[in-house]
């Protein structure tokens, strides 16, 4: 693949893309179709510690959204949270059957970038300010679609994305850079095309990492090289080159992972080379800034036992080493020097592997093994220790303000027996000790057992501030309602009766970050008659603030995202006009 598509820079010219044959992979989808929100131009609310209730004011910022009406498929729509208007950015294809937009990227300049189906080029990408939405590129010519999945395009830097394109669901793609509203394929220095193998083990969200603002390392191949480390240059996608890094004797560096930026300049991560097997690697990427850090580690045979390597801080960072189908783990710290880096301690572990993981702050990180314990660690051995003993905690969340959320059984036990019943608990202090947040759902059944406010429902917590969040929960009274915690006020509180609203019920996996201070979630609603098309909702933590975005407008299985990347320092071109007018607005 030779050609651009799009126009990436004023009077750029470039032609459509040769022939690419799209990927069949399935995009999730609910009952009635597919929803996505993701925020542009976001200037994020800040709440208060002393006022749970309050939201201080915030500058205005758009969504965009996958929504339907009872007359179109779904389509892209816009909200402006100051204005509250709603409406349609465009009707990429009309009818019942619409273009189904998403997943979303927020590109970070103002612009995303979305898959649609506009019934003639099939499933491409196109992008949208909120305002106006046009086709990126005809990726692949004619009917045949190029469907990209959301894990397998990452944006790298404000308006620079870099995406794997291949045929159907498969293991091997072209990469591909996008800017400005255009995507170029992404070639060697002989003008070979770069590609990505093994996605289904890596994919491209988890092979590039930022050296600054314009380089990037990343794991590729192309004809000449093997799966290894390459350097990723160019302020936008029409200059974007890749050169591999090799080490200082002239060796590849293979199958490079876990790129962790230390903040100084440099990034470490795990690599494995014939002559030195699997080590743990530092770069600035140049060649003489590429080298070993250590590659001897008690207990560890093969670069798949070196785990979660994390920098909570710069010029720090932990990771853990565990033999598959050992039993001892240990945490590790790294400087990124061969003397800085050392054991903390040996961690009893199991078989079954790492449950939870979580960076609480720029000290303290949580991780669970299978054996149920969760411990605390700040990459010391004094600092490293059992925060709970358990074996069923689930979904560990770091709110901010030093804590993590998670579900775990309500400590009341019947004559000795087993715990029962899920409730909310927190984990914060120094070192971080869990708590139960708040008993929710008092019940107790006839045989003593307390039932729990989380029992068979996902803990699905979402951050609105540091510190601040929201879930949905059963107090034992109707259906789930929205709760709402201030860690800081030791506060946790029902925020709506939702549950009796025309037997509203919210929807499993449908919660995320709206920004601005606040969520978005999905419920269906039932009119006594007939279920009706799921509607989605907002709420900033307050009864007033917990409403529909769009009365009339419907959408489920959104996909919301938050502020992702960096700003540019050089916006990317304005794009074109729209390819549809917009139409109908939200009805109030």
């Amino acid at each position: 693949m030779t050609a651009a598509v799009g126009n990436g820079s004023p009077g750029s010219g470039h032609e459509v893309a040769r022939a690419l044959r799209g990927m069949a992979q399935a995009t999730r989808r609910a009952f009635l179709g597919m929803a996505a929100l993701a925020m542009l131009a976001t200037a994020p609310g800040t709440l208060r510690a002393d006022d749970p209730e309050g939201v201080e004011p915030e500058s205005s910022f758009i969504v965009v959204f996958a929504g339907r009406t009872g007359e179109s498929g779904s389509e892209v729509w816009s909200t402006r949270r100051t204005t509250g208007s709603t409406f349609l950015v465009a009707d990429i294809r009309p009818g019942s059957q619409g273009s189904n937009p998403g997943p979303f990227w927020n590109m970070g300049d103002g612009t995303a970038l979305f898959m649609a189906d506009d019934g003639t080029h099939g499933r491409e990408l196109w992008v949208t300010d909120g305002g106006t939405a046009r086709l990126v590129g005809d990726l692949s010519p004619g009917a045949q679609s190029s469907q990209i999945h959301s894990s397998r395009l990452k944006v790298i830097r404000g308006g620079l994305a870099i995406f794997g394109l291949c045929s159907f669901y498969c293991d091997d793609a072209e990469a591909w850079v996008s800017w400005g509203g255009g995507a170029w394929p992404l070639k060697d220095e002989s003008g070979e095309q770069v590609r990505f193998t093994d996605l289904f083990a890596r994919e491209v969200e988890q092979r590039v990492a930022p050296v600054d603002t314009n380089r990037f390392v990343m794991a590729a191949e192309s004809p000449g090289y093997r799966d290894q480390l390459w350097l990723l240059e160019g302020r936008s996608g029409a200059d974007a080159r890749a050169t591999p890094i090799l080490d200082r004797d002239g060796d590849p560096i293979q199958g490079p992972r876990q790129f962790t930026p230390l903040g100084d300049g440099t990034v470490l991560f795990f690599a494995f080379q014939w002559k030195s097997g699997p080590a743990l690697w530092i770069t600035d990427g140049t060649p003489r800034g590429t080298r070993i850090v250590r590659k001897d580690f008690p207990g560890v045979s093969s670069q798949l036992h070196l785990h979660r390597l994390t920098s909570p801080r710069p010029g720090f960072a932990v990771f853990l080493t565990g033999a598959i189908g050992g039993d001892d783990w240990a945490v590790w710290s790294t400087d990124g020097t061969r003397a800085g880096t050392r054991r903390a301690r040996v961690v009893p572990g199991s078989s079954g592997g790492l449950w939870n993981f979580a960076v609480l702050n720029d000290e303290w990180i949580l991780f669970q093994l299978s054996n149920g314990n969760l411990w605390f660690t700040n990459g010391q051995r004094e600092g490293t220790g059992i925060s709970f003993r358990a074996d069923r905690l689930i979904s560990l969340t770091p709110i901010g303000f030093d804590a993590a959320l998670f579900a775990y059984p309500h400590p009341r036990r019947t004559a000795g027996g087993p715990l029962h019943g899920f409730e909310p608990w927190v984990v914060k202090g120094n070192p971080p000790r869990p708590q139960l947040l708040r008993n929710i759902d008092r019940r107790i059944d006839d045989d003593g057992k307390h039932r729990g406010s989380l029992d068979d429902i996902p803990f699905e917590v979402t951050v609105l501030s540091p510190g601040f969040a929201v879930f949905p929960a059963s107090d034992g009274q109707e259906g789930r309602d929205i709760w709402f915690t201030n860690i800081g006020a030791a506060t946790t509180r029902k925020v709506r009766e939702l549950s009796n609203i025309a037997g509203a019920q919210i929807i499993d996996g449908t919660f995320g970050p709206l920004g601005g201070g606040s969520a978005a979630f999905t419920m269906w609603t039932y009119d006594g008659v007939t279920w009706n098309y799921p509607q989605i909702w907002m709420t900033d933590g307050s009864r007033g603030g917990t409403r529909a975005l769009c009365k009339g407008v419907y959408g489920s299985a959104f996909t919301p995202l938050g502020a992702f990347g960096e700003a540019s320092e050089e916006r990317a071109p304005a794009a074109p006009a729209p390819a549809a007018e917009p139409g109908q607005t939200c009805d109030d």
